[in-house]
């Protein structure tokens, strides 16, 4: 199996094959460049990155929410108890 990445650029090409004798598989990654790995890398990072930064800021947001909710609550005052 071939397997090309971006296209049919031929430094991206991946070979992976099945060795004749025994369970092995072979996988041949040929003329790679560190332009395309340290470019996969950056990609991965700030992805991560800005996937954090989407979470923190839902629950910021939502511990708003949460917090003004809390403080309606307490500012009802209570019905005064009458004896009979």
């Amino acid at each position: 199996m071939i397997l090309y990445d971006w296209g049919s650029r031929e430094w991206h090409k991946i070979a992976i094959r099945r060795c004749d004798s025994g369970p092995c598989t072979l996988v041949t990654i040929r003329k790679d460049s560190w332009t395309w790995i340290i470019g996969t890398l950056i990609i991965r990072f700030v992805g991560v990155f800005v996937v954090l930064v989407v979470i923190m800021i839902m629950l910021i947001v939502s511990g708003r929410i949460f917090s003004s909710a809390d403080t309606k609550k307490g500012k009802e005052k209570p019905q005064p108890v009458v004896a009979k």
